[in-house]
């Protein structure tokens, strides 16, 4: 399934329209309709991560499909997805494998 496709499947499921999400997530009300028709094919992250707000899912959900999508976001996972653009390539790779890596120790302690 595509990121449009599940936009349109919490679209539904809220009961609401494309415009509506668009106008809570911010000033161009074609934003939703513009994803859903294909014009806009890759969304940037903090716009992803607005729509997940509006639709009152998480952006993990939103982009790979995976999780719970009636599980909103944590203000820290929206911080932390917030701040990746302002870093570099390298740092971003840093942290990224920092959190892959207490993901993995998570995971230990759990089994």
């Amino acid at each position: 399934m595509s990121i449009a496709a599940r936009i349109q499947a919490r679209i539904e499921a809220l009961k609401t329209s494309a415009r509506a999400v668009s106008l809570e997530v911010g000033p161009n009300t074609h934003l939703v309709q513009a994803i859903l028709s294909g014009k806009t094919q890759n969304p940037r992250i903090d716009t992803l991560q607005k729509l997940a707000r509006a639709l009152k899912t998480n952006t993990e959900w939103l982009v790979h499909g995976t999780g719970d999508a009636d599980q909103p976001e944590s203000a820290d996972v929206a911080e932390a997805i917030s701040l990746m653009p302002r870093l570099d390539a390298e740092r971003r790779a840093q942290l990224t494998n920092y959190a892959r890596y207490l993901a993995q120790q998570a995971k230990d302690k759990k089994a």
